[in-house]
């Protein structure tokens, strides 16, 4: 923790430079920033619009929803007490997980038609993103809409996985990746049994929500351990 302060609770993540004080000169957010706060507000106000026109459920609508909502609204107050370093590293870290967030789940997609190819596993590699796609829609999972948000859905929730774990540990870890996404994996179970329909027996569980999860989890620990965000 960064000091017994409230604004500290806003945001666990040290600063990188001691020597200097959590206020900066100047107050200016630079484009990148700008950027990712304004992709944060347009999910926001997407999941918010979606659930509101009985497009989105109101499951899916928080997990699309509820996170960049929170982060905006964090910004907005370290920006309010002029803690202007904290958020510059805040975004920084928050971007980078989401970068390595976002590689992991790549991986992870590379992986499951390798594995059922060189395994002769009987499965369809992707058989879940269509699955999401009807959930959100009410539409046939075959159809575009369908899929083009069930493949939006299965990559934000690769991002969201990385922005989550860059604020429980900025600094990565393999090992802490593969704690973080196996204590993900028990709480998805819990929430989607009919969707994952996972079962020790099944090959196919084994084979994408353990050792592909923890691929990912690799994947994402180690990114951000060599090439997470050190500066501000």
């Amino acid at each position: 923790m960064i000091g017994l302060t409230p604004e500290s609770a806003i945001c666990d993540f040290p600063n990188p430079h001691p020597q200097l004080p959590q206020s900066c000169k100047s107050c200016s957010l630079r484009v990148y920033e700008r950027t990712f706060g304004a992709v944060l507000g347009l999910l926001t106000l997407a999941a918010a619009a979606g659930y509101a026109w009985g497009v989105i459920p109101l499951a899916y609508m928080v997990s699309v929803g509820a996170m960049p909502l929170g982060l905006l609204l964090a910004g907005f107050i370290l920006w309010g007490r002029g803690l202007y370093q904290k958020l510059h590293y805040c975004c920084g870290v928050l971007l980078m997980g989401a970068l390595w967030g976002l590689l992991a789940t790549l991986a992870y997609d590379l992986y499951r038609p390798l594995v059922k190819h060189i395994l002769s596993l009987p499965f369809d590699p992707y058989r879940v993103q269509p699955v999401f796609g009807h959930i959100i829609t009410g539409l046939p999972a075959s159809d575009p809409l369908a899929l083009f948000l069930g493949w939006g859905y299965h990559l934000w929730m690769g991002i969201l996985l990385g922005m989550m774990f860059a604020i429980l540990r900025p600094r990565g870890g393999v090992l802490a990746g593969l704690l973080f996404i196996a204590a993900i994996q028990v709480v998805r179970l819990a929430a989607y049994p009919s969707v994952l329909q996972a079962s020790w027996e099944d090959p196919e569980f084994l084979a994408n929500g353990v050792i592909g999860m923890g691929l990912f989890g690799v994947v994402l620990g180690a990114g951000m351990r060599r090439w997470g965000w050190r500066d501000a």
